[in-house]
């Protein structure tokens, strides 16, 4: 019904399990579908390769009964028919936050690119091959609004620190707010947006920094970890 279709697509519980009687009809149809198709091929057993990060391994060879791949495949699409909700709304409320910024306001989109090694100018052929140095690179994409409108610049953080911990972040992220006090002076509010990574971004001694960074920088801060 539109009513089960509406809850389903505003309900992350309901997307995982495909708990809608549409979901669950059109489920049952591609069950059908597929069982029917292997019948059809006589086919005993299905053998397959998946992504898989467990005992060391990434991928890990499967071996099944073609009701038990059936069931196996519906149940990944459920999940990934959650990721795909969850990932498609902060997309679009992470896109309105950039474009509805107040005045003073700025979101900081940032993440590590890999290590770049840099080379020497006219470098002889053993160099190449000898040159261990590499530098951290940090991207960011800042919206801000000084009363006249949303602006937008990229930056980039480049460090011979390469660890791409807590303190080597914030040690960027102070460049960042230095260069942003030039720009606006009276900032009111910072939103950060980043993934999760524990290592980088999502640990207690960032959400240290988060609870001390109005006393830091002399304004309040968001932090938006992407799903």
């Amino acid at each position: 019904s539109e009513e089960d279709g509406d809850h389903c697509r505003l309900s992350s519980g309901k997307l995982r399990n495909f708990s809608c009687s549409e979901c669950k009809k059109k489920e049952e149809e591609f069950r059908n579908v597929l069982m029917r198709k292997l019948e059809e091929e006589q086919i005993e057993n299905v053998n397959f390769i998946q992504w898989d990060f467990k005992n060391g391994r990434q991928r890990e060879s499967h071996d099944m009964t073609p009701k038990d791949f059936v069931d196996k495949l519906l149940d990944d699409m459920g999940l990934l028919k959650s990721h795909n909700y969850m990932t498609t709304k902060q997309f679009d409320t992470m896109d309105e936050l950039k474009h509805s910024l107040s005045k003073n306001e700025v979101t900081i989109w940032m993440d590590y690119a890999e290590n770049f090694q840099p080379p020497t100018q006219r470098e002889v052929q053993t160099a190449h091959f000898k040159n261990n140095s590499q530098i951290s690179i940090l991207g960011a994409y800042i919206y801000y609004n000084r009363g006249n409108g949303i602006e937008e610049q990229s930056i980039v953080v480049l460090s011979d620190d390469t660890t791409h911990n807590t303190s080597a972040v914030f040690s960027s992220y102070i460049k960042l707010q230095e260069w942003l006090k030039e720009q606006m002076p009276a900032i009111t509010k910072t939103t950060i947006v980043s993934d999760g990574c524990g290592g980088q971004f999502k640990n207690k001694y960032q959400f240290a920094n988060i609870a001390y960074h109005e006393n830091d920088f002399g304004h309040d801060c968001h932090w938006i970890f992407r799903y």
